[in-house]
């Protein structure tokens, strides 16, 4: 087998696989030697399309790490609906929303966007609801008795809300003007 096929296998662990015919690879494994053959010939462009769906923990770090090893001049475009894993990626972010860029920058650029604009309140699980209703909520949590609510938008008129720095996810929504429903 051709050392920089070798090589590639070797990166995402799946060099013991080598001499197995693809009907014989689980789905994560089949995905993984679709992400090697992305990164075959050292190419200028390579486009992931949500790499990491169907893959265990260890497989998407394995394709991180793949990632970042790309030699300079080349382009790596992912798409991704998982903000820890957009942190762990990108140095650039283009957000789209319809086909329509909403915004493009870096993480810490975006993060700043969001500053200021996100607020954390415990409130006990019987007013959490009403709270719900009122706001957008980026997440919600339990803890104890009560429920911790991530609220974005301006200062919400809830005693104990608390300025907290924003996550990458809450940026996003904040920018989107989406958040959880019920």
């Amino acid at each position: 087998m051709d050392d920089a096929i070798m090589k590639l296998l070797t990166e995402v662990g799946l060099e013991m696989m080598a001499d197995k015919p693809l009907a014989q690879l689980s789905d994560g494994q089949r995905r993984l030697v679709a992400v090697a053959q992305a990164f075959m010939g050292l190419p200028k462009l390579i486009l992931l399309d949500e790499f990491s769906a169907g893959l265990d923990v260890e497989e998407k770090e394995a394709v991180i790490r793949l990632i970042h090893k790309v030699e300079c001049g080349s382009l790596v475009v992912i798409t991704s609906n998982l903000p820890t894993e957009v942190e762990k990626i990108a140095q650039r972010l283009i957000v789209l929303r319809n086909g329509v860029i909403q915004f493009t920058g870096t993480a810490a650029e975006l993060l700043s966007q969001a500053r200021g604009m996100v607020w954390e309140v415990r409130l006990p699980s019987n007013e959490a609801n009403s709270v719900i209703e009122r706001f957008r909520v980026s997440r919600i949590s339990h803890e104890n008795e009560n429920v911790v609510l991530r609220i974005l938008g301006d200062t919400p008129d809830l005693e104990g809300a608390q300025s907290v720095p924003p996550t990458l996810e809450d940026a996003y929504l904040f920018l989107m003007g989406n958040a959880i429903k019920h």
